[in-house]
């Protein structure tokens, strides 16, 4: 069997294990992870915890690239109001993310032209809590293919990684950052992991855990197209330089050759 279907393999019968024994495997893999010859992490909070080097979610900027969508067309292709302003979450949304938070901040907006569309629901009891919590300004939408993404990205004026800050958050980085960046969305994001760092001077931050915070941002943004504008082209800018495929691909190459020297 070749390696990428050893590794496929493996993948899937990890993918099938129940959380117990997901926890037991995370847990050996930790014990072990200073065995390897490089270690890469997606955040400066496992860097502290493991070593290594920082390699985040990078994104394909080709590929994610706003100049290819054409929002007003893609909005009557997915069925979306073209005269709203949309804030959009886009991801499957867990308890630790902040779904709840979005909804109640878009729930407390009295201005009706700001709607929200939650796009990667898969039916789960948290999902049933969040439509029992939206009113009728909040569009639910299921699980989209990665190749759709983008053109679910383009379709937002608004985008939200609304994470509070808890366990589950401290380690994690959301790689639907990185698309929203791409795609020159302007962001409201919370204070968790490497978020403030990722967005300085390109986006939004408010502190975790408050619907209030990001209902007020979200109002901004809406009264204020020139700041959307701004942040939007500054977080592309970042995402280029600092976030894609072509600004890792020398550090990635630097890391395989140091570990393949360090392994002979």
């Amino acid at each position: 069997m070749h390696t990428d279907s050893r590794l496929k393999s493996h993948v899937k019968k990890i993918s099938q294990l129940n959380n117990v024994n997901k926890g037991y495997y995370i847990q050996l893999l930790e014990k072990i992870s200073n065995r390897a010859d490089e270690l890469i992490v997606s955040n400066t909070f496992l860097q502290d915890k493991f070593g290594g080097t920082v390699v985040p979610h990078v994104r394909d900027t080709d590929t994610f690239d706003p100049e290819k969508f054409d929002k007003e067309a893609i909005r009557d292709e997915f069925g979306l109001p073209q005269e709203k302003t949309i804030v959009m979450f886009s991801g499957t949304p867990r308890e630790h993310k902040g779904v709840d938070d979005l909804i109640r901040a878009i729930n407390s907006i009295e201005n009706g032209q700001i709607i929200g569309v939650i796009v990667g629901v898969q039916d789960s009891q948290y999902a049933r809590y969040l439509r029992k919590l939206a009113g009728d300004r909040v569009i639910f939408v299921g699980p989209q293919p990665f190749d759709l993404i983008p053109k679910w990205v383009a379709a937002a004026d608004i985008i939200t990684i609304p994470q509070k800050r808890s366990q589950a958050t401290r380690g994690q980085l959301p790689a639907k950052l990185f698309d929203a960046m791409a795609m020159g969305k302007p962001i409201i994001g919370t204070n968790v992991s490497d978020i403030p760092k990722i967005l300085e001077g390109c986006g939004i931050v408010v502190e975790p855990d408050s619907s209030d915070a990001i209902a007020e941002e979200i109002t901004r943004l809406h009264e204020n197209p020139a700041l959307r504008e701004e942040l939007g082209r500054k977080a592309r800018e970042r995402c280029v330089e600092e976030y894609s495929y072509d600004a890792y691909e020398p550090v990635l190459e630097e890391i395989i050759t140091d570990a393949i020297e360090n392994h002979k």
